[in-house]
């Protein structure tokens, strides 16, 4: 889409089933783009061309939603809300799994650079018996690629 128009610039074709999270990477100048059937596709925007799909659970059913990017590292995080119910720290250049994080239920996930933490939100909201306190539903630790 144009900026300033909105209006439709390109179609990008045969990305899959239920296209859900974008995210562009100012470090590969890719597009990623997760989609229903388990797939993470790397688009150039120059062209609208997917170059490559990985799946990253392989053949398990996967429904991968929303993803975030640690550029310093090149890490990608990328949550699930299938059966796994896992959030994956992929290696943004191959797309090889690094760790799978069994947090549960996710949905949304945010990269903070200057405290190297990940936040995710879950799928399903856990309420506290406090009136606006926040309840920490999962803690994991990501590392760094070897």
């Amino acid at each position: 889409m144009t900026p300033n128009t909105l209006k439709l610039k390109a179609r990008i074709k045969n990305t899959g089933k239920w296209m859900t999270g974008l995210h562009y990477s100012a470090q590969t100048g890719r597009l990623y783009a997760a989609n229903g059937g388990g797939e993470i596709l790397v688009i150039n925007p120059r062209n609208n061309r997917v170059e490559q799909r990985w799946k990253p659970l392989g053949d398990k059913p996967a429904l991968l939603l929303n993803i975030a990017e640690d550029s310093e590292t090149g890490r990608l995080f990328v949550t699930d809300n299938s059966k796994a119910k896992t959030t994956l720290v992929l290696d943004i250049h191959s797309g090889k799994v690094i760790k799978q994080l069994d947090v549960g239920d996710s949905l949304a996930v945010l990269f903070n650079p200057k405290r190297n933490e990940i936040y995710i939100s879950p799928a399903r909201v856990r309420q506290s018996h406090q009136p606006r306190r926040h309840q920490l539903c999962a803690e994991a630790s990501v590392g760094y690629p070897g």
